[in-house]
């Protein structure tokens, strides 16, 4: 989880995940206010992870799976992404470029 670098509070899981589903750039800190950005190598880890639901579809067609089948399957998929997300995220003070 990250930690914020002005005041030393450890972000919560809840807090984190809050941060990465509302899609703004800058992250704010609960206690003191202070703005982060997402590090290039976590926005590139966690795109990563946001695509394992999305490449279970092939496999799912593959082996012929019925729908209610492949809506557990994915819902199961994404709740796992959702869950590992924040332990990916590094935040950073400066604003940096994804490439």
């Amino acid at each position: 989880m990250p930690t914020c670098q002005k005041c030393g509070i450890k972000w919560t899981w809840l807090d984190s995940i809050q941060k990465l589903v509302s899609f703004r750039k800058t992250m704010k800190c609960k206690n003191c206010g202070e703005k982060y950005y997402q590090s290039t190598s976590s926005r590139k880890t966690i795109s990563m992870i946001v695509l394992l639901p999305i490449l279970a579809i092939p496999i799912t067609v593959l082996f012929n799976l019925t729908l209610p089948t492949v809506f557990v399957l994915e819902l199961f998929l994404v709740l796992i992404s959702l869950s590992l997300m924040p332990l990916f995220l590094k935040i950073t003070d400066i604003e940096e470029p994804l490439w």
